[in-house]
């Protein structure tokens, strides 16, 4: 396999993916692709592609196919060691380019779109106060987020989290920590000029969705959707997979939407948003910071250090 090459000095990004090692590992952790797949915060059907595309690139299966379920061929998993070797070794790699650069350090922050958009201007204030360096932030989903992050191409990640979340599911190579709480609330435009009671007398509700295989979109279908009266029917009338997005279509009259309340408080301030959590489920939520555990660097640390100590800027 090409893995036995990885070690040499001059790896090229195109030929070596720190995330493709790391799928492979968490393979081997958990023992199934359906258990990998919810520790690398990736659906199923996606952390299936990247298998294959590893398997493309190295031109040999990773899997006995003719199996039921999947397992590992044998010479994949005595070779765990030495991918775990190489991993580590890019990750030190990284750092250490880190600890290069100019005087002036910039640490890069990714972000979910919502909390990029509602909750990031103020912290990034805070941060280039506390920091003394520059801040390049950086919006995505949650799963490309965490991608980020293991790559080396995000220093800290802030995420969404269910409550029910362990934090110890984000890999033996990431300290995470809950610096902060937000909560997923049902909102309608007020030009639709609907009342609360009479959106809990309806049968019927015209809602903006996220895909199912999407967080917000597990997440509505796991903790939201037990909690609706079985006398209303949910009508989809869009589907979205971005917050921002789904907040713009209840401004628009479209339906109701479920949105962080960070990311609908100006609106709600301005009464052009009406909060409904009254009479449909709300549901709390928390923000959670990764780093890598080997970061070491200045900056990292005393960003880090501040996120443990502080609560978010975030207006209710």
């Amino acid at each position: 396999m090409k893995f036995a090459n990885m070690h040499k000095a001059h790896i090229k990004e195109t030929d070596v993916k720190l995330e493709w090692l790391d799928d492979i590992l968490a393979v081997i952790r958990t023992g199934s692709l359906s258990e990998a797949s919810k520790e690398r915060f990736l659906t199923q059907p996606a952390f299936s592609r990247r298998i294959q595309a590893i398997e493309r690139y190295i031109g040999a299966d990773l899997f006995d196919r003719d199996r039921k379920p999947l397992q590992l061929k044998p010479s994949v998993l005595e070779s765990e060691t030495k991918i775990r070797q190489v991993a580590q070794s890019l990750r030190d790699l990284a750092i250490e380019l880190k600890r290069a650069e100019p005087a002036e350090p910039i640490l890069v922050l990714a972000c979910q779109h919502a909390i990029s958009t509602a909750v990031a201007p103020q912290l990034v204030k805070v941060l280039s106060d506390q920091a003394e360096s520059r801040i390049r932030l950086r919006s995505a989903n949650r799963d490309e987020c965490f991608a980020l992050l293991v790559t080396g191409k995000a220093d800290i990640v802030l995420t969404y989290q269910a409550k029910k979340e362990a934090l110890d599911t984000h890999g033996e190579f990431v300290e995470s920590s809950v610096v902060g709480s937000d909560e997923l609330i049902p909102v309608i435009s007020a030009t639709s000029s609907t009342s609360a009671t009479r959106i809990a007398g309806r049968t019927r509700l015209d809602v903006i969705r996220y895909p199912d295989d999407v967080f917000l979109g597990r997440l509505f279908n796991e903790e939201i959707m037990p909690d609706i009266d079985t006398r209303q029917q949910l009508q989809w009338i869009a589907e979205t997979g971005l917050t921002t997005a789904a907040l713009q279509f209840a401004l628009s009259g479209i339906g109701i939407a479920w949105v962080p309340r960070s990311l609908a408080k100006v609106a709600l301030a301005n009464a052009t948003l009406v909060d409904l959590s009254d009479v449909l489920p709300a549901l709390s939520i928390d923000i959670c910071a990764m780093r890598l555990q080997r970061d070491t660097g200045r900056v990292t640390g005393s960003v880090w250090q501040w996120l443990l100590s502080n609560q978010l800027p975030i207006a209710s």
